[in-house]
């Protein structure tokens, strides 16, 4: 039961498994520089992380195989339940994910089958924008995103060993070990570090680099790696 969804579920698992050696292999032969600029209003400092050459094209191609199966699955699953409900099957049957709680009940009440209890069982996994299915519903954006462009992740230091802050004197006033860094808009992080002051990073700097997902509806910001292994577990 359920076998092509299972085979779209493993295949999604093994894109996986090369993705991360692709994007380790990149981070771990291409020269990378990380920029700190400061913002002379305010006691802001920006990180930027750029790589002498662009990502390789079979990253975004992956990460978009990747979502496009573990949504199929979805789809998969949902198909054959219908079939075995003695439902309608037809090209508008598909695992629903909504952004509104209103809607997402709706297309949950609109699927063509005669058990009810099919109807709610789809109706818990709550997959719209604020349900407890949020990984879902956000599943369905990526997949729907992927239909118009590609999915180029951002790239972003988010940990690195040493740092120091100078004040405008050129004096040290603080040292940090191992600080840890979210990803900010446009791929740069933001931290406050006193007006005027500037960072220094140490010379032999080799930062932690994560991938993240961009301007992306209900993963904006966030690490691809950790986002995939929800989706596995969310199946």
């Amino acid at each position: 039961m359920f076998d092509t969804a299972k085979l779209k579920h493993e295949w999604a698992k093994k894109h996986i498994a090369n993705l991360q050696s692709a994007f380790n292999t990149f981070v771990q032969t291409s020269r990378h520089t990380i920029r700190a600029s400061s913002d002379p209003d305010t006691d802001n400092v920006a990180l930027q992380l750029s790589f002498d050459e662009p990502i390789p094209p079979a990253v975004p191609l992956m990460i978009g195989d990747i979502v496009h199966n573990f949504r199929s699955a979805l789809d998969h699953a949902t198909w054959e339940l219908i079939g075995l409900d003695g439902g309608t099957q037809n090209r508008r049957l598909s695992f629903p994910a909504r952004g509104t709680k209103q809607d997402f009940n709706s297309a949950c009440d609109g699927i063509e089958t005669p058990r009810a209890d099919t109807k709610s069982f789809f109706r818990g996994f709550e997959a719209y924008e604020q349900g407890s299915g949020r990984i879902i519903f956000g599943l369905h954006c990526l997949s729907n995103v992927d239909k118009h462009r590609i999915l180029t992740p951002l790239l972003g230091a988010t940990r690195i060993p040493g740092v120091k802050v100078i004040n405008p004197d050129g004096m040290v006033i603080a040292e940090y070990a191992d600080c840890s860094f979210t990803m900010g808009e446009g791929g740069r992080t933001h931290f406050s570090v006193g007006r005027g002051c500037r960072i220094e990073l140490d010379d032999e700097t080799n930062p932690t680099i994560e991938a993240f997902f961009g301007d992306v509806e209900v993963f904006r910001e966030l690490p691809i790696f950790p986002m995939l292994a929800e989706f596995i577990s969310a199946h």
